[in-house]
């Protein structure tokens, strides 16, 4: 019986032997047709990566118009919209801002003028305001870069 016991305790480790083995191969790398993995996207050598249209208005702030221009005119027509827009945009926003300040600054006493309150009020005017010719300058840049491609301009009123 002992014979037949230690035959069959090798026979069944042999048998778990096998089958860890078998469970822990190493799988080889086999090329799948598997419709759940993503395909990547073909990428097209000739378009325009997205326009970040802060960093070209940050761009624009330094830059000198004739720069301007040039970048304009490489520019497609939804991305010239797209920087005329935001030009309209703080535009309007500079001149709420400028007449909020007016009237805040022309509410103060003459006495209290000469405050440093009212002296960095009236520097923060005076930035806004010498600001806005340049902004100006740009919008119609924009605007007449894309009046040349044909685009949309409905809407682009300041």
């Amino acid at each position: 019986m002992k014979t037949r016991g230690r035959y069959l305790t090798i026979l069944c480790l042999a048998i778990l032997f096998a089958a860890v083995q078998s469970g822990c191969r190493k799988k080889t790398q086999e090329p799948t047709d598997n419709p759940e993995q993503p395909v990547p996207p073909v990428q097209n050598v000739d378009a325009q990566p997205a326009l970040d249209v802060e960093q070209q208005f940050q761009n624009d702030l330094n830059s000198t118009d004739e720069e301007t221009t040039a970048a304009a005119g490489k520019m497609s027509a939804n991305d010239l919209r797209k920087m005329a827009e935001k030009y309209r945009d703080v535009i309007a926003a500079n001149e709420q801002k400028l007449e909020a300040l007016t009237k805040e600054f022309i509410a103060i006493p003459a006495a209290e003028k000469i405050s440093l309150d009212a002296q960095s009020l009236q520097a923060t005017m005076d930035k806004l305001h010498s600001d806005l010719p340049k902004s100006k300058a740009r919008f119609a840049i924009y605007c007449n870069a894309l009046k040349e491609k044909n685009g949309n301009l409905a809407g682009l009123d300041i």
